[in-house]
């Protein structure tokens, strides 16, 4: 039994969205009574936290919570909801990079309660979140390894049905 996703997920969910909509905030409280703002510039900073606030919700919202690799399953929560996944019925797993901390995508052969796509935020290596983690990079190489087992021998165990 294995985590293997972040255990900061409710820092990167609340804390740090709430904190920094809490100090643009301020900031735009404090700027638009200062002599020489513009009256509706609070409005403006209040309209671009509820857009930001909009953004976060969007692409952090759907991450799941917890992600505990069980060898031959994972077991995936989000919220209220909790669902095993077996390593057999994930087709494909990709990485996005783009933002930090990096996202992974677990693609589904078929959906269940979460959906047939369950993302996460991998565990940090050492070097942090530069390089990929390297139980997502394990994982990655027992999904491909299960493919070739299915695709060899079958996915009933009788050589050539597959």
């Amino acid at each position: 039994m294995n985590r293997i996703s972040a255990r900061m997920i409710v820092f990167y969910k609340w804390i740090a969205p709430a904190t920094g909509l809490l100090i643009l905030a301020v900031t735009s409280l404090q700027w638009s009574k200062s002599e020489g703002a513009w009256p509706w510039y609070f409005w403006v900073f209040l309209a671009a936290a509820a857009i930001a606030a909009a953004m976060h919700g969007v692409k952090m919202g759907r991450l799941a919570d917890e992600v505990v690799d069980h060898g031959d399953y994972l077991r995936v929560r989000r919220g209220s909801i909790e669902e095993s996944i077996p390593i057999a019925d994930i087709e494909k797993i990709s990485s996005s990079h783009a933002f930090r901390p990096a996202r992974v995508t677990l693609l589904l052969r078929r959906p269940g309660r979460l959906g047939d796509r369950v993302s996460f935020i991998a565990r940090e290596n050492w070097l942090g979140f530069y390089v990929e983690s390297a139980a997502v990079i394990e994982l990655r190489q027992r999904i491909a390894l299960k493919k070739i087992h299915d695709e060899f021998v079958g996915a009933d165990g009788i050589r050539g049905s597959g």
